[in-house]
């Protein structure tokens, strides 16, 4: 059995290389697990949206949204990190190799603003208004200090940690690894893109979907494109909240 170090030393030997063990069957089969569950977390909000009051569907958003991502950790961990024993470090938790990458968090957010805002303004020109992005609904920041403080949290923290686990440390390992670096980067990036199941955001968060793929492929530290992931959530939570009380 090799330890967290052999294969940090195995999934990184250079920045144009990639290898982890597991295979693309157990990336594929974890995927459509990751769909499934979804699917099914997506029917179970819309039975409860029928069946509790308003500030119930509030009370309970954020644990909602716990529950779904953390989804994402335990397929990472049946099909890849414990299953093959391979240790955390391997999805890219590790230092950055020099500072030089640090700057990547940072562009990697501008870069991603910049993408979104473009798109936003060529919708806005073509008048598709069913294809401009939406603001984070008023109903899920509702509530009062303390349930948008925790929404805040979850959306800022939690959900960037879990997605980037599996949508990077994962998946596009997963794909590079028998494919290449630039199909890993692509397919992760649709797929993620896919993942949030809404037509007006598909484009948007597909190109901020490549954008991580790259910053993370270049720095092979899960790190940089979590900060920026994190940055972004936060970012649409704030324009979101200040929408909701104007």
């Amino acid at each position: 059995m090799r330890d967290d170090g052999d294969w940090d030393a195995i999934a990184s030997p250079t920045p144009s290389t990639i290898f982890v063990p597991w295979s693309i069957r157990e990336t594929a089969t974890a995927t459509f697990m990751v769909f499934a569950a979804f699917v099914a977390f997506i029917g179970i909000l819309g039975f409860t949206s029928l069946a509790l009051s308003e500030s119930q569907r509030i009370s309970i958003a954020p644990w909602f949204a716990f529950a779904s991502e953390a989804i994402l950790l335990y397929v990472v961990w049946n099909y890849g990190v414990g299953k093959h024993a391979t240790g955390w470090t391997i999805l890219g938790f590790r230092r950055l190799t020099s500072l030089r990458f640090a700057w990547l968090a940072p562009a990697a957010l501008a870069a991603g603003m910049v993408a979104t805002g473009v798109y936003a303004a060529v919708t806005v020109a073509l008048e598709l208004d069913w294809l401009l992005p939406q603001p984070i609904p008023e109903e899920l920041l509702g509530g009062g200090a303390i349930q948008q403080t925790l929404i805040a949290v979850v959306l800022s923290t939690w959900v960037p940690f879990a997605e980037e686990i599996f949508f990077r440390g994962f998946l596009l390992q997963g794909i590079a690894s028998r494919y290449g670096v630039a199909r890993g980067v692509v397919f992760s990036a649709l797929l993620f893109s896919v993942a949030h199941m809404t037509i007006a955001t598909f484009i948007p968060i597909f190109l901020i979907g490549l954008i991580l793929g790259l910053v993370y492929a270049k720095s092979r530290s899960l790190w940089i494109p979590m900060a920026a992931h994190s940055a972004q959530n936060l970012l649409a939570v704030i324009a979101g909240l200040v929408t909701t009380a104007s």
